[in-house]
């Protein structure tokens, strides 16, 4: 049953020409910057040093929201919600990357990864 389920998802992506990549246009990590972000200091290093390095992903103060990245399509229409607590700071990295997000030419060049607070 699933491989039937996954094979008409693959035809129905084709036809439409569904990629993730090509549907993902922005992300956003939402978070409160109080007592929820210090909470998670991988996170809050993530947000403070590596979020800049990448295109269209930005930082957006939400009060008492545990930190997620929300992606959104070209039409600002939420697509996915990725909640970030348990990750450290190269897996968010990693997670931008996988979703298509790409850094930008200077984070390319020397990244600060190891920085520290």
């Amino acid at each position: 049953m699933n491989c039937i389920c996954f094979r008409i998802f693959t035809l129905l992506a084709i036809c439409f020409g569904y990629s993730e990549g090509e549907r993902i246009a922005r992300a956003s990590i939402e978070s409160c910057t109080g007592c929820a972000l210090a909470n998670y200091p991988e996170i809050k290093k993530f947000i403070e040093f590596d979020i800049h390095d990448f295109e269209d992903v930005a930082f957006k103060q939400v009060p008492g929201l545990l930190p997620e990245l929300v992606l959104y399509d070209k039409y600002d229409q939420e697509l996915e919600r990725h909640p970030f607590r348990c990750r450290s700071r190269e897996e968010c990295c990693q997670l931008l990357l996988e979703k298509g997000f790409k850094r930008k030419a200077k984070a390319l060049s020397g990244s600060h990864l190891h920085d520290d607070m």
